[in-house]
């Protein structure tokens, strides 16, 4: 597989992941502000706390900032940015995924680029985030049920869960922007924003905490948006291009992934809080970065064919299922 064809099925997978996470948290985020839940703060106010768990820039003014830079500027983090690269790469490797896909994708993107999305979001914004959610969840659907388990499914995955960790860390640090008074809101915020209330409720009741939040989305083993999770089903994608390309050779991005792997593994809900949380999520921050960092290096910045030894097909064998699991 051409590096430049791998670089754009993880990309790919990294923008409709965040399209699709996007939209979700600005929904809940939305509806919120509209049921008066936010504690009157201000909706300029709140966006602009929003906007700083996405973006390292410095506010230069406020004002500026409000629901619309989240979905139709070209900030890094907006839905039609998103999208808009998605479509971007998924052109790129239209070779590699269905024409079912391919048409949704691009529906999708006429849809935010057009008149009819505008309006949508201006006068019933849950519809612009419900259209957006439905057909980024289609595309990986679709995605899912049509490519052939080879390295085009192991890029795709690899990129599709690092956006996911990377997002929840986000989702986790919003409460670090509000007071003390305002978390018994945020957790229900957290909840909605991740679509994890339903799986938290069945798992610790009814009764919403921080701790319980956070063994949920870092610890849990079986939540698909848990941190650990996300870790776990990275290395084990990168351990196998390693395996059956490289005769298993450890490289730098599987060192990385085996690390976080571990670390998640043995650690336990208590030790999130040990030195703060806040700390701990900006670590898991810059550990995201790092593998992100590191995939790059070992996969995507290649000069010439990704020339990895194969035992017969350039296709990762599948015969155990395990990458359908």
């Amino acid at each position: 597989m051409l590096s430049k064809s791998a670089n754009s099925l993880y990309l790919l997978a990294r923008y409709i992941e965040r399209a699709e996470s996007l939209s979700r948290i600005l929904n809940t985020n939305s509806q919120h502000l509209i049921d008066g839940l936010t504690n009157c703060i201000s909706e300029k106010s709140y966006w602009s706390r929003i906007y700083s768990i996405f973006s390292d820039e410095k506010l230069l003014n406020n004002k500026n900032i409000t629901l619309n830079v989240f979905c139709q500027s070209n900030f890094e983090f907006s839905i039609k940015n998103s999208i808009k690269k998605a479509r971007e790469h998924g052109r790129i490797v239209r070779d590699l995924i269905s024409d079912d896909m391919w048409l949704e994708l691009n529906s999708l993107y006429l849809y935010v680029t057009a008149q009819k999305g505008n309006i949508d979001l201006d006068n019933c914004p849950s519809d612009y985030f419900g259209r957006v959610q439905n057909s980024t969840l289609l595309c990986n659907g679709i995605l899912n049920s049509t490519i052939e388990r080879n390295e085009t499914w192991v890029f795709y995955q690899i990129g599709l869960f690092l956006e996911r960790a990377e997002i929840t860390t986000r989702v986790l640090s919003l409460q670090f922007e509000f007071s003390s008074n305002d978390l018994s809101y945020i957790w229900n915020n957290t909840l909605d924003s991740c679509n994890a209330r339903s799986a938290y409720h069945q798992k610790y009741g009814s009764d919403i905490n921080n701790f319980n939040l956070c063994d949920l989305l870092v610890l849990s083993n079986t939540f698909p948006k848990s941190i650990k999770f996300c870790i776990s089903k990275i290395y084990r994608y990168i351990s196998m291009l390693n395996k059956h390309y490289t005769g298993g050779i450890l490289n730098e991005a599987e060192r990385v992934a085996g690390k976080n792997k571990s670390t998640l593994q043995f650690d336990e809900t208590c030790n999130l809080f040990a030195n703060g949380l806040n700390n701990y999520i900006r670590n898991l921050q810059s550990q995201l970065q790092l593998l992100s960092n590191k995939i790059y290096e070992c996969y995507i910045n290649l000069s010439k064919e990704f020339q990895l030894k194969s035992v017969k097909s350039h296709r990762i064998n599948c015969v155990s299922n395990q990458m359908s699991q």
